[in-house]
């Protein structure tokens, strides 16, 4: 069987690979050999079809990137899974070099992996499923939501996406996820109107330099930042 999983960039040190989560019974049963007893136990606990069908998909191709990159067995590698720290790989007990990001986004996942330092990935598709309006005034900044609020129709759910993927990588990025204020930070003016790659320090943590990467393209909106020298 044909991979679900193809490398789609490479930023500098950090690969992007797409994986495709359409419905597909035969794939779903072949990822399903992939994961260990966990990772299955988990698997069953997930309510939704579509749930267990991203994750199965996803971790399976987590799986195949990482052994491929490790050059190692699928039964010698397991991962931390915790809602307060990023996952990390764990290889025969030891925790790897390699740093790894995941995000999902109904039909589409993207997965980066870093040969050195912290890596954060987003994807959404542009799908409204709630008031916009409502999340623009919690998540932007003051120059983010005056952007937003110039804007109107099919512009600005775009830009809101763009955006949204932005800070969402850049908050995983860090491993401090939504513990983070996203509202206390503005991104380069130029990213949000558009532009495809820009240099970022956090006001809070000017020492940590990034480099964000806008992957936006018909099918979703994306970001990936990468840590820089």
């Amino acid at each position: 069987m044909n991979p679900w999983w193809q490398s789609i960039a490479r930023v500098q040190h950090v690969e992007i690979i797409h994986v495709d989560l359409s419905p597909n019974s035969a794939r779903e049963r072949c990822a399903r050999d992939w994961l260990d007893p966990n990772e299955l136990l988990r698997f069953h606990r997930i309510q939704t079809e579509e749930s267990k069908r991203q994750f199965v998909l996803c971790r399976s191709a987590l799986r195949a990137c990482l052994i491929e990159l490790l050059d190692c067995k699928n039964e010698s590698l397991q991962f931390t899974d915790s809602l307060k720290a990023k996952p990390v790989a764990i290889l025969d007990g030891e925790q790897t070099s390699h740093e790894f990001n995941v995000s999902h986004s109904y039909r589409h996942a993207l997965l980066a992996f870093s040969e050195k330092g912290r890596v954060g990935i987003d994807v959404e598709e542009r799908i409204v499923r709630h008031d916009i309006d409502g999340e623009i005034s919690k998540a932007f900044s003051a120059i983010e939501r005056k952007a937003l609020h110039s804007t109107s129709g099919e512009d600005k759910v775009q830009m809101f996406f763009r955006l949204w993927t932005i800070k969402e990588s850049l908050i995983k990025a860090t491993g401090r996820g939504f513990r983070c204020d996203t509202s206390s930070f503005t991104i380069p003016t130029h990213l949000i109107h558009g532009a495809r790659r820009a240099h970022f320090q956090f006001p809070h943590a000017s020492k940590d330099k990034w480099l964000i990467e806008n992957l936006e393209n018909d099918d979703f909106a994306a970001a990936l930042t990468l840590e820089t020298d």
